[in-house]
């Protein structure tokens, strides 16, 4: 098996045989898994190998976020809105009702997005409309915020209540798919060719919202380009949040 290996903040090495064992451990679905790998052993740890390559680059540009950020003014104009996904949590608690609500590392993961939009919008300087994708209870919670920025958001973050846009889809959304799915700007929104969108994301789901945003191309405007922004995984989540990630998108694939 080829070696690529990712190491990260703590030490935590990353590889394809990690990624099976944790499989294997973990997952309902090792068989069906086991033979895929019987007849396309080589395909399987290939796509493994990417993601992993693609995690490691990831978590080094939110780990290293000035060396990504665009350089110049007119650079960062490029950028017309940065659209956040939503995260554990909501922009008002730690916690909420799902999957996550027993990790400790994803407290507060949606109001870290949430800010983060808004320490990047102000440092753009272009005010670039922030376009918020979750549930109906995480919706609602933003819209609080932005309804009294001033007294909800950080004071680095005061961000003008007009240049906050939240989805909020019919019917609503449940997992990452629907977030591509109902993603849209306001009809009033002007985007060109060349302009850019930053995407506000942790890591480790950056790997598999990113893979299958590439099944759905017509998301994201035509001309327009996509730039990630991502927030470092949280420390008490690795390598528990990597691989949970990675082993959705092998899931997924």
């Amino acid at each position: 098996m080829a070696e690529i290996r990712s190491e990260i903040g703590n030490g935590q090495h990353f590889n394809p045989d990690l990624v099976i064992q944790n499989i294997e451990q973990t997952e309902p679905w090792w068989k069906n898994f086991q033979e895929v790998m019987e007849w396309d052993r080589e395909g399987v740890v290939s796509f493994i190998e990417d993601t992993v390559k693609l995690y490691q680059q990831l978590e080094e540009a939110a780990l290293n976020p000035e060396a990504h950020f665009p350089q110049t003014a007119q650079e960062a104009s490029k950028i017309k809105a940065l659209w956040v996904i939503s995260a554990p949590g909501t922009y008002f608690k730690a916690r909420k009702k799902d999957r996550y609500e027993d990790k400790p590392w994803a407290a507060w993961n949606d109001r870290q997005r949430v800010n983060y939009a808004l320490q990047i919008g102000r440092k753009l300087g272009s005010v670039p409309l922030i376009v918020y994708s979750g549930r109906s209870d995480e919706d609602a919670a933003v819209l609080e915020a932005a309804a009294t920025p001033w007294l909800r958001f950080p004071n680095t973050g005061i961000y003008p209540k007009d240049r906050i846009f939240v989805i909020n889809p019919i019917p609503p959304i449940e997992n990452s798919l629907d977030q591509i799915k109902t993603f849209r700007l306001p009809t009033n929104f002007r985007i060109n060719s060349g302009d850019e969108i930053g995407l506000i994301i942790h890591a480790p789901q950056a790997v598999r919202f990113l893979y299958m945003l590439n099944n759905f191309p017509q998301v994201i405007p035509e001309g327009a380009t996509l730039r990630v922004f991502p927030l470092p995984t949280p420390v008490m989540g690795i390598p528990e949040y990597p691989l949970q990630e990675i082993r959705g998108l092998i899931n997924y694939r």
